[in-house]
């Protein structure tokens, strides 16, 4: 992986084919190719799918692998689990 700057102040990440992989600057990260660990986030806002980007899905699962629920433009939808308001009752318990 090679990391190198450029004229419009942009980060570029570079396998060892010297394709781009991911680039950073002043507008944020764009990933051409694998994946970001969300694992760092801590605050700010996430923004799935808008105008340019279609219907955005936020897709949940668990620890096997099974989808828990989804986010969409369609709405909210829970295959498992339950859902709880923050005094703790407990609305919808699948």
């Amino acid at each position: 992986m090679v990391l190198g700057g450029s004229n419009n102040g942009a980060l570029t990440i570079k396998d060892g084919d010297d394709n781009v992989i991911g680039t950073f600057n002043k507008n944020g990260i764009t990933i051409n190719q694998g994946q970001i660990s969300a694992n760092l986030i801590k605050g700010g806002t996430l923004t799935l799918g808008g105008s340019n980007n279609t219907n955005g899905t936020l897709i949940i699962k668990d620890a096997s692998n099974k989808t828990v629920g989804t986010f969409d433009n369609a709405g909210i939808t829970l295959n498992k689990g339950k859902l709880t308001s923050s005094d703790k009752q407990v609305y919808i318990d699948l």
